[in-house]
């Protein structure tokens, strides 16, 4: 007896192309209309392997497919399908944890002095540019970090333009390394202080994650491979 058909996603908007297998060299097969449901029952990197309530099964790009939200609350079995799945999407993962490695970083410190830290939700941005600013209000770093942290997990989940997610995780790391290239100006005017006194290790987890959010394909294959 064959499984029951359980619709885990749905085909968006224009709708996709579709292949007989995981290879983009293969020849195209049908394109998938639009609100069409589907399950969801492999994958392989970026690909996923779906079917439909008449059988057909067809290779896809996954971060097309829009997550069903009612999939998980429908019974026992789309939940551990759901879960199962994530965790076979390897790239997904490690974009998503590397996104939460960002957020986690905007409330740890980045700045030390005296016995005393200052987390990035603290810190202006206008530092990263000029370190000799003593501006306390407008935007924070925290602030930048916490919109790289949504972006990501949008691009992830949405399946957003993959540009979206490069450009995020390049963000988070961009934001690391001016931070540290100014802190290092800052404290290079003042006598017997070094970096290593005052930068915090909240810098390290944003730029981990913009990392992981950046090149997760990569990071992912690598994995795979070792």
């Amino acid at each position: 007896m064959s499984d029951p058909f359980i619709a885990t996603h749905t085909i968006p908007a224009g709708g996709i192309n579709s292949w007989p297998r995981p290879d983009p060299a293969a020849p195209p097969g049908p394109h998938i209309n639009a609100g069409l449901e589907a399950q969801l029952v492999d994958q392989s990197g970026d690909w996923a392997k779906i079917t439909f309530d008449n059988g057909w099964t067809a290779w896809v790009d996954g971060r097309l497919l829009v997550p069903r939200r009612g999939a998980a609350a429908s019974g026992g079995a789309a939940s551990a399908f759901d879960i199962s799945a994530l965790m076979a999407d390897r790239p997904k993962a490690f974009a998503v944890g590397g996104a939460a490695l960002v957020a986690l970083s905007s409330v740890l410190p980045w700045f030390r002095a005296g016995g005393q830290s200052s987390g990035a939700t603290k810190i202006s941005m206008q530092f990263l540019f000029d370190y000799k600013t003593h501006s306390t209000g407008g935007i924070k770093i925290g602030h930048l970090l916490w919109v790289v942290a949504v972006l990501a997990i949008a691009a992830v989940w949405r399946g957003l333009d993959k540009r979206v997610q490069l450009g995020a995780g390049i963000a988070a790391i961009v934001i690391s390394v001016l931070y540290v290239v100014q802190l290092q100006r800052y404290v290079s005017a003042f006598h017997g202080v070094s970096l290593t006194d005052t930068l915090g290790f909240g810098v390290l987890p944003a730029l981990v994650g913009g990392a992981f959010i950046a090149f997760a394909p990569k990071f992912a294959t690598y994995k795979r491979r070792a």
